[in-house]
């Protein structure tokens, strides 16, 4: 039988030594790409939007829902066709909560 050459508590303390020696700002700063993605998200975050719809089927009322996206200054709103495809009623709601139709 062999002896463990550290404890429990000496591998906890030898980890926090470890830890502790790295540079702070390898933990604190940001990678490029997370830097990069939040500024997409910051810059396209106020021209999302949700979208649902009301359409007929059959003998029933149904409603589809997605997302969509504001494409220029007139509210051209981009989004996928089957969200909206036979719908007699197309609501967009911004990220502000200005309800649109």
């Amino acid at each position: 039988m062999t002896k463990n050459r550290f404890n429990r508590c000496e591998c906890c303390l030898l980890l926090l030594a470890v830890l502790a020696a790295l540079p702070a700002e390898a933990a604190a700063k940001p990678e490029r790409e997370e830097e990069l993605t939040v500024s997409i998200y910051k810059q396209t975050v106020q021209a999302t939007v949700f979208l649902s719809s009301s359409y007929v089927a059959g003998p029933a009322s149904n409603t589809a829902i997605g997302t969509g996206f504001i494409l220029d200054e007139s509210g051209t709103v981009v989004m996928n066709a089957h969200v909206v495809d036979g719908a007699y009623h197309v609501m967009a709601l911004d990220l502000y909560s200005k309800l649109t139709s």
